[in-house]
């Protein structure tokens, strides 16, 4: 949060559109919460965000499980990942493979390290300062993030909207990149 405030502040940039994915909704919900006069508005992609209800933290915990039980993602079939859905590689192969390239220039942390690390920071107690219009998207069969978790975080804040993309995993922004991209635009439309 302090980085994206730093750059911001060194592009004298004073409000932004922020979409975070994955792992980077946990910084730009924290960002939209300590700096709402700078948030236009909020789109969390895939992502609870650092949200958390007994049933949000139960559902992740069981996934970081099952995913160090898992052989990893160079171990899988050819163009098959796991944060991605499986139609992709049986529709475009080299988009598949590419997913798998792209996510293998470094070293993944552990599953357990990065549920660690994640749920290390719950922004559910500040909720209430949410001052940004926000939309959650997620992909239909998302495996990390999936709709009905997705859900349980929007229902926490008022007044949000949701948009789930048909026949994708956790990246709909590069399965379906016309689809995502088309919902987005829509929001940031009406609030831009």
């Amino acid at each position: 949060m302090g980085d994206l405030a730093g750059i911001l502040e060194h592009l004298e940039i004073e409000r932004v559109h922020l979409v975070g994915q994955s792992m980077g909704g946990w910084a730009s919900l924290g960002f939209a919460l300590a700096h709402p006069d700078r948030t236009a508005s909020l789109v969390l992609a895939d992502t609870i965000g650092g949200i958390f209800t007994p049933a949000i933290r139960q559902a992740f915990d069981d996934y970081a499980q099952l995913i160090a039980m898992s052989p990893p993602p160079d171990r899988l079939p050819l163009g098959f990942h796991p944060a991605v859905g499986t139609y992709l590689a049986e529709e475009d192969l080299t988009q598949s493979f590419l997913y798998g390239q792209i996510g293998g220039m470094a070293a993944p942390p552990s599953p357990m390290v990065i549920t660690e690390l994640l749920t290390a920071t719950d922004h559910t107690p500040r909720l209430d300062r949410l001052q940004a219009p926000t939309l959650f998207i997620v992909g239909e069969n998302d495996p990390i993030f999936p709709p009905d978790l997705i859900e349980q975080a929007a229902a926490l804040i008022p007044g949000c909207e949701l948009s789930v993309v048909a026949d994708t995993g956790h990246s709909p922004y590069f399965e379906r990149p016309d689809d995502w991209n088309d919902i987005v635009l829509r929001f940031l439309r009406r609030w831009g």
